[in-house]
């Protein structure tokens, strides 16, 4: 963990176990058991926290992640795509039912196959009839003895949150995939449980709460949506590599829109080009009455664009005007 100078790579171990009835759920048909009781000859999963590397004999698809934890008789976890949870119960010589499954519906779009996947697995949970842990490994078979999934121990971090305060960090992967290219999204922890940060264009505060090597946020509020939309259609545009919209002082109107515009390497645009684009993909309003063609944009230590200075630069030229 770094000191509070520093920037670095946070991996948050990000456990999840549902209980109750989450808002907006699907569910899979199944009675929901009774209470768990430690099998004989089969160590108590309860608190364990597991990833699986095989479903029905098949690897997980690449860049994709599914868990499963026991916690306080409830079995879920992330399913690749969705968060989900049931109640699950254990019994004399390993013997294990989970119940009804719910979980959130979202939908996600990469990597190929990933809802395919999901649905694969929260089908297969309720066929459990029994498990065998030996060392790290977690087995799950059905009533017929056939191997349904198989699962390797999460390693447990030594970890103390009162580390976290004082902070920052920039991230680099999501959901095994890199961060979109130009943007930057960052958080930082200040004392109170309380965070920060950049989530690509919009600002955001959040409050947090950490134990262990887990942590959770129940709390988020954003910010700045109106220039984020703009500075996300300049993205659009084939030729822009990077830009941001500012509103700046205007003799006339009192302030103006402008675009700041860092083009691809052997692009060649014009001020016109880029307004008319902005005229067919968003509101009129929003459309900048200038564009400035730059090398290089300011940004913080971590690659965020500083769009304060800009504005300040067009204060100076105009009160020398």
């Amino acid at each position: 963990m770094p000191g509070n100078r520093g920037w670095g790579i946070l991996v948050l171990g990000l456990a999840l176990v549902l209980a109750g009835v989450l808002a907006g759920c699907g569910e899979t048909e199944q009675a929901v058991p009774e209470a768990s009781a430690v099998p004989a000859g089969q160590p108590d999963l309860e608190g364990s926290e597991w990833n699986l590397v095989e479903l029905r004999g098949a690897a997980l698809l690449p860049g994709t992640n599914i868990t499963l934890s026991f916690e306080e008789g409830n079995a879920g976890g992330f399913a690749g795509c969705n968060a989900y949870g049931g109640a699950y119960e254990t019994a004399g010589g390993g013997a294990l039912s989970i119940g009804m499954i719910q979980m959130t519906l979202m939908a996600c779009l990469e990597p190929e196959g990933v809802m395919e996947q999901e649905s694969a697995y929260l089908a297969t949970l309720p066929e459990a009839a029994s498990y065998r842990v030996a060392g790290d490994r977690l087995e799950i078979v059905d009533g017929a003895g056939q191997v349904l999934l198989v699962f390797t121990q999460q390693q447990r971090a030594a970890m103390d949150p009162g580390d976290l305060v004082g902070t920052q960090w920039r991230l680099v992967s999501l959901n095994g995939a890199a961060p979109v290219e130009g943007s930057t999204i960052t958080i930082a922890f200040a004392v109170g449980g309380s965070a920060s940060g950049a989530a690509g264009c919009r600002e955001y505060t959040a409050t947090y709460e950490a134990s262990g090597d887990k942590i959770n946020f129940p709390f988020l509020s954003m910010s700045g949506v109106e220039a984020c939309l703009a500075d996300e259609v300049l993205y659009e545009h084939p030729k822009i590599k990077e830009a941001v919209v500012a509103g700046i002082p205007d003799p006339r109107r009192g302030e103006t829109v402008k675009a700041y515009c860092v083009l691809k390497e052997g692009e060649a645009a014009t001020e016109e080009e880029i307004r008319e684009f902005c005229r067919e993909n968003m509101a009129r309003y929003k459309v900048p009455t200038m564009v400035e063609f730059r090398t290089e944009l300011p940004k913080t230590i971590v690659g965020k664009v500083l769009r304060r200075i800009l504005v300040e630069e067009e204060k100076k030229k105009h009160e020398e005007q």
